[in-house]
């Protein structure tokens, strides 16, 4: 019976979840290269 505790609402927000938490990660990611490549830019002196 364990396997079937979950109700097919709960499936779907865990999978929304964990697609949330994915794009934020990849957001993360994204701002921190942003980040490291702008300041390279301005410790180098270029724009």
């Amino acid at each position: 019976m364990n396997e079937h505790s979950e109700s097919p609402g709960q499936q779907c927000f865990k999978k929304s979840l964990i697609l949330f938490l994915r794009i934020s990660i990849n957001i993360l990611i994204n701002e921190t290269n942003y980040l490291t490549y702008t300041s390279s830019i301005r410790n180098t002196g270029h724009f």
